[in-house]
């Protein structure tokens, strides 16, 4: 997985690439651990696969922000969303 991250004085846009999944959510859970209180926009775009880790990944840093937007999540990561009812409490924008 690669982690882009772009801060800019109202808020910091987050870019996860690849797999977010048991082997790679620590590295994501290092980047969340490092913010203070902000606003959030995580762009899904490229994230083929999400696992229960990333999930828990996803719901730390929606408890750890003080707004998290979520962008474009493909068909089968907003799916999962669904299933697991992020998409009740999560502000998801889709394109």
């Amino acid at each position: 997985m690669e982690i882009l991250k772009n801060i800019n004085e109202e808020k910091l846009e987050i870019t996860l690439k690849g797999r977010l999944d048991t082997n790679t959510s620590e590295e994501f859970e290092k980047v969340i651990d490092s913010l203070e209180k902000t606003n959030v926009v995580l762009d899904l775009s490229q994230l083929d696969y999400i696992s229960s880790s990333g999930l828990r990944c996803i719901l730390r840093l929606y408890k750890s922000t003080k707004e998290l937007k979520v962008l474009n999540p493909n068909d089968m990561v907003y799916e999962v969303f669904e299933i697991t009812g992020f998409v009740d409490f999560l502000d998801i924008e889709r394109s």
